[in-house]
């Protein structure tokens, strides 16, 4: 099976999708039965063979700091049409999709994407209770009508997790999948804990350390994070420490550099390295309330530390799941500040080994492919023997 990614949001210092186009890759590599291809938006075309994977790089505009967008049909079609895809996988519901749609004309590819982002949620109702809130319901209703066009017309819609598949049925989209994705257990893992890590930090022995890691940014809830702060720093024991990028990184480095129990650690691209900052932590924190799957979560039990989660979204549905931490009200920053308080490793370390157990079986990489996989064989089993040409 011959199968290609739109990868919208994909970037070389992106999150948890640019983790799973990457241990996307990687498993193909291994599995030379199939040939994956991804087409990722870059500054200028190119063509690559990566680890025995195609990767096309088409030019796109500048959305931010960090992304780009394709918007050229007639570059997508040329590549489309070369690889002859089985399977083609939308990236994102914005202008690259359309654009992606209308180069897969005709071609006879089943045709999904993956829930990545709730953007009428996550964008577009902050912005308009923030300015606008009289037109906020009205508006984000239109787009949620527009999310159940873009999707509801695909052959499959992928959900990561139980709360984006009832988010995509309550608005009327049918051809949903619960395909959860994964986590990597040997890489994030409890003997990574390191003491000189902490110790770099000016941490002592009896000192925690609450990690956040993901975007800079408002949706991730980082913004309640950095209210909850002046509250969770009264513990003259707790240090709390920063990995990531994004808009509000300047708050971040203003926080740091006027309080020595606040670290800006940046972007760390080195998977080894953020797992040790995972296992050397004590806690993590999971402010926000729009994550699709809850990487970041998946990361920190896997690493043997609990979380403190906002009650609604992808990362509460595992915490309640596995029973690893604690919850907040979604937006409520003394209910954050109150969680990392009182959170402590100690009290979950059961729970702890069975999460992590329970991440390596169901959620490892291989098996999340191998599911993947088997499914886009059925939908693609499916719609040769129902074309008007017969298998």
């Amino acid at each position: 099976m011959i199968l290609c990614d739109i990868a919208s949001f994909y970037s070389p210092r992106g999150g948890g999708v640019a983790t799973y186009h990457g241990r996307k890759l990687d498993y193909f590599s291994r599995h030379p039965e199939h040939r994956y291809v991804m087409i990722a938006p870059a500054e200028r075309d190119s063509v690559d063979e990566v680890r025995g994977c195609t990767v096309y790089r088409v030019r796109g505009f500048r959305f931010d700091a960090n992304y780009r967008h394709i918007t050229r049909a007639p570059a997508l079609r040329r590549i489309l049409k070369a690889v002859r895809p089985d399977v083609v996988e939308f990236g994102s519901p914005y202008l690259d999709y359309w654009a992606g749609v209308r180069a897969a004309r005709g071609l006879g590819a089943v045709q999904t994407a993956y829930y990545h982002v709730d953007f009428p949620d996550s964008y577009i109702r902050p912005f308009l209770h923030r300015r606008f809130p009289a037109a906020e319901s009205p508006i984000v209703d239109g787009f949620y009508r527009y999310v159940k066009l873009v999707y509801g017309r695909l052959d499959a819609t992928l959900a990561a997790s139980r709360y984006v598949l009832d988010k995509l049925r309550s608005i009327g989209v049918r051809n949903t999948a619960y395909l959860p994705l994964g986590v990597d257990a040997r890489m994030f893992r409890p003997d990574r804990r390191d003491e000189s890590f902490r110790r770099r930090l000016g941490l002592g022995p009896k000192d925690k350390l609450l990690l956040f890691a993901g975007r800079y940014r408002a949706e991730k809830g980082l913004d309640v994070l950095l209210a909850a702060l002046p509250r969770i720093l009264d513990d003259p024991a707790l240090h709390v420490a920063f990995a990531g990028i994004g808009p509000l990184g300047g708050e971040v480095r203003r926080w740091a550099s006027r309080n020595g129990r606040v670290h800006d650690l940046g972007y760390i691209g080195d998977k080894a390295v953020l797992a040790k900052a995972y296992a050397s932590s004590d806690g993590f924190l999971s402010p926000g309330h729009q994550d699709t799957f809850g990487l970041g979560v998946c990361e920190a039990l896997a690493s043997g530390i609990p979380v403190v989660s906002a009650d609604a979204g992808a990362g509460a549905e595992m915490v309640f799941r596995f029973g690893c931490g604690l919850l907040f009200k979604a937006g409520d920053a003394s209910g954050l500040a109150r969680g990392a308080l009182t959170l402590e490793r100690s009290a979950f370390e059961v729970k702890l080994a069975a999460a992590r157990e329970a991440l390596e079986v169901q959620h490892g990489w291989d098996h999340i492919f191998e599911t993947y996989v088997d499914y886009h064989e059925s939908l693609n089993g499916k719609k040769r023997t129902s074309s008007p040409l017969g298998p």
